[in-house]
């Protein structure tokens, strides 16, 4: 059994693209499919004045985002298995958040 966890921790870039849910749910839905997950369910909460936080329940695993627009700062959390291909979705955060800075950290589980 290969199990990947992956943090991806990202400040700065586009601070519109950490207050409301769209268009980053657009742009993850995508991203995970692309990546060869299966999603089972999704669902995002939209903080008020802004802020939110997302779940992709996926057939291997999970894939959570949060956001804390005061500290210009999104987490991303992917644990997956199989043959999904996580840094899609990486590459697609990349894009849309512009980051000033990240961290990513890759664990192996199981």
């Amino acid at each position: 059994m290969r199990n990947t966890h992956v943090l991806i921790d990202l400040w700065g870039g586009e601070d519109g693209v950490l207050k409301r849910v769209e268009p980053m749910r657009s742009v993850l839905s995508a991203a995970v499919v692309e990546s060869g997950a299966r999603i089972l369910h999704v669902h995002f909460h939209q903080f008020e004045p802004h802020g939110f936080t997302g779940v992709y329940v996926i057939a291997e695993s999970h894939v959570t985002v949060h956001t804390w627009v005061e500290e210009r700062f999104m987490a991303v959390d992917i644990l997956c298995c199989g043959r999904m291909r996580w840094p899609v979705i990486l590459d697609a955060l990349r894009r849309a958040v512009r980051p000033e800075r990240e961290r990513v950290r890759r664990e192996r589980r199981g």
